[in-house]
């Protein structure tokens, strides 16, 4: 397996429970409020890409060891869907979406799997994610009359950006604190982050 790059300082280690996190309460939704947005730079696309796959592989497959292979033209699949979006920000945002939408739809439906990442991801399967287009399309319908609504999907693909390209303690507890209001996705987003941090090898 491929060594992994330079890494940010772990997130795991004692934090201040006096902590100040920014935040504010919006339909008893917790929104994250982003601090100078306007200069902040746009994650690279390499950044997206590996982002989407962690979210993918630790929601889908997180007990499998792919090859190396495999591997690439997962993540080759997902880069091709990223540019072909508009905005490559959105379309991480909405595949972190529809990858937990599957996860939660496999937590009711335990005779259900998913196959390869490569066969999961192509494009032209669809009993893979291009199934999901229709599932992910509801969920906005009810989003244009109820802008809260599992708005914790779209705060998780947040998160792990977020986590990814400013690494700090604060960011960790506010989202850990957030999901602790989802139990469903706590423990999926403390083992997600734990790849992201301290992964030795690319997975």
């Amino acid at each position: 397996m491929a060594q992994a790059g330079n890494r940010a300082a772990p997130l795991f280690h004692i934090c201040s429970p006096n902590m100040t996190i920014m935040k504010y309460a919006l339909q008893n939704e917790v929104v994250k409020e982003k601090r100078n947005p306007l200069t902040k730079q746009p994650p690279s696309l390499d950044c997206l890409v590996s982002n989407a796959w962690l979210c993918a592989y630790a929601s889908l497959w997180k007990t499998d060891t792919f090859s190396e292979k495999e591997i690439k033209r997962a993540k080759e699949l997902i880069r091709e869907y990223l540019l072909n979006a508009g905005s490559p920000v959105r379309a991480y945002n909405l595949f972190c979406q529809r990858v937990l939408i599957t996860y939660q739809y496999l937590q009711t439906h335990t005779e259900s799997y998913v196959p390869l990442p490569s066969q999961w991801l192509d494009r032209n399967n669809n009993n893979g994610f291009a199934g999901t287009k229709k599932w992910m399309e509801k969920v906005l319908d009810q989003r244009s009359s109820l802008p809260f609504y599992r708005i914790e999907l779209k705060a998780f693909a947040e998160a792990l950006l977020e986590l990814a390209t400013e690494p700090s303690c604060a960011n960790f507890i506010y989202w850990k604190q957030y999901f602790t209001a989802h139990p469903d996705l706590l423990n999926l987003f403390l083992n997600t982050v734990a790849l992201q941090q301290f992964q030795s090898r690319e997975l």
